[in-house]
């Protein structure tokens, strides 16, 4: 994540609604990259894997980072799920 920051293909963590740091992806990014997932056929299929991430990070067992913890602490919990 950090490497996609310094590149600068994300922005740096910003508080979101819910008080927790979200990272931003530039909208032209965003936009290219379902463009070539359409193209090639494969939106359907990354949609359906993000959805299975979404849900195994939201059964995961063990204690979340709490809405105050530090970019580093949120960042080796998303790498243990």
């Amino acid at each position: 994540m950090l490497h996609l920051v310094d590149c600068p293909l994300l922005v740096p963590p910003r508080m979101g609604p819910d008080g927790r740091a979200r990272y931003v992806m530039l909208e032209t990014l965003r936009a290219y990259g379902l463009d070539r997932l359409t193209k090639a056929g494969k939106q359907p299929e990354a949609a359906a894997a993000l959805a299975g991430h979404a849900l195994r990070r939201q059964e995961s067992p063990g204690p979340r980072p709490s809405s105050r913890a530090s970019h580093g602490e949120t960042l080796k919990w998303a790498e243990r799920v």
